[in-house]
């Protein structure tokens, strides 16, 4: 009975964890037009920073498309608050380093908190698409800010 408990937790604790990493399906996406990618999640949030660049074009359909598919939902900026979620990005990229570049903001299924400031927020995904349209960056912030 106890190597049935044992077995019972150890697939617990990978489901889990696999359930964390829940933007680690963007490593397929274009996998071989991947120029950096940073993966840092821990136990108490995480971070998931990945950048292409291609001779052929990114459409926003594309990634918003492949994001939805995998669980991510895209968020109207016109009807969200989004203020907390332009902190998270603007903390990693500053101002001019996302200016004149279209932003796709998605909810994820992980929460930011930023206890401090009593803020939280589950619109913490980010597709960053350049202005020519040949760069491609996704950003997951999630856990404590």
């Amino acid at each position: 009975m106890k190597k049935y408990f044992v077995i019972l937790v150890f697939l617990v604790v990978i489901i889990s964890c696999e359930e964390i990493s829940s933007d680690s399906f963007w490593t397929k996406f274009r996998y071989s037009d991947i120029i950096s990618k940073k993966i840092d999640q821990g136990p108490y949030g995480g971070t998931t920073e990945i950048h292409w660049k291609v001779a052929k074009k990114f459409s926003t359909k594309d990634v918003s498309q492949y994001a939805k598919a995998h669980g991510w939902k895209l968020v109207n900026k016109t009807n969200a608050d989004l203020n907390f979620s332009n902190q998270i990005l603007e903390r990693r990229f500053d101002k001019t380093g996302i200016e004149n570049k279209t932003i796709l903001y998605f909810k994820s299924n992980l929460l930011t908190v930023d206890e401090d400031e009593n803020l939280e927020t589950q619109i913490n995904c980010f597709a960053i698409i350049d202005s020519l349209s040949n760069e491609l960056i996704i950003y997951h912030c999630w856990g404590d800010f």
